[in-house]
């Protein structure tokens, strides 16, 4: 991964600070946006009404198309 060398050069700092890795701090904060988006996107999908599904009947019809 190539990193902004300002980003680079901070990322370093804040690893020395806690003892950890650089590729520790990246994988966490990239577990952590993962997470947050996993949360959006399952919001907006209890969030969906699904209207245009069809009804039992037209599911059967279509299964007895053969």
């Amino acid at each position: 991964m190539t990193l902004h060398p300002q980003i680079d050069q901070q990322l370093s700092k804040w690893a020395q600070t806690v003892g950890k890795s650089k590729s520790s701090i990246i994988e966490s904060a990239l577990r952590m946006f993962f997470l947050e988006k996993l949360n959006e996107d399952t919001k907006a999908l209890a969030a969906m009404s699904f209207d245009d599904l069809p009804t039992e009947e037209d599911w059967l019809s279509i299964q007895n198309n053969d």
